[in-house]
């Protein structure tokens, strides 16, 4: 569940608009995607602290026998300025803001029981209400808020209607 702003010029306007269409409802995911159609997901990623440049950034690693250190960037820039921000310092990895874009809604379900596994969904649990199946990976924590947004750029090259899930492997996904 999150806020949405509601526009209008007035608070009048605001509110009688949100009085007539949204106060006291509440809007089910299936009143606005629909199988088959591209999203654009908004989340936030998982969070990996304060990480130096190679894990960062992807820096190559030095000789042995290079001078001072050997998992740092080669060069931080000219004598004169005194920060340069395209060289690849250390810093905070993870737990951004986000956008993915195009994914593909397989499915919108209301009943659980759909896709009930043996032992629940590792690090989430047993589904308890509605559901949205997405075909890839999203970004985040298992459990963590993601909205999705109809997409502004489409692939065309998807197709429109959604696919039929035909087999769905429900056995235990922890241990062996």
């Amino acid at each position: 569940m999150f806020e949405v702003p509601v526009g209008g010029k007035t608070v009048y306007e605001r509110f009688s608009f949100a009085q007539q269409l949204l106060l006291g409802k509440e809007i089910a995911v299936k009143d606005v995607l629909k199988g088959g159609q591209q999203v654009d997901v908004f989340g936030v990623t998982v969070g990996k602290g304060f990480q130096g440049p190679v894990k960062r950034f992807g820096v190559a690693l030095r000789q042995h026998k290079s001078e001072k250190t050997k998992r740092g960037p080669g060069s931080l820039g000219s004598w004169s300025s005194p920060r340069m921000w395209s060289v690849a310092h250390a810093g905070q990895m993870g737990f951004h803001q986000r956008l993915e874009r195009n994914k593909w809604v397989v499915s919108i379900s209301d009943n659980p029981a759909e896709f009930k596994m043996a032992g629940g969904i590792i690090h989430y649990g047993v589904l308890k209400s509605h559901f949205v199946v997405v075909k890839g990976s999203v970004q985040g924590e298992p459990g963590r808020l993601l909205r999705l947004v109809p997409s502004r750029k489409p692939n065309t090259m998807l197709p429109t209607q959604a696919p039929t899930v035909e087999y769905a492997s429900l056995t235990s996904k922890q241990g062996k």
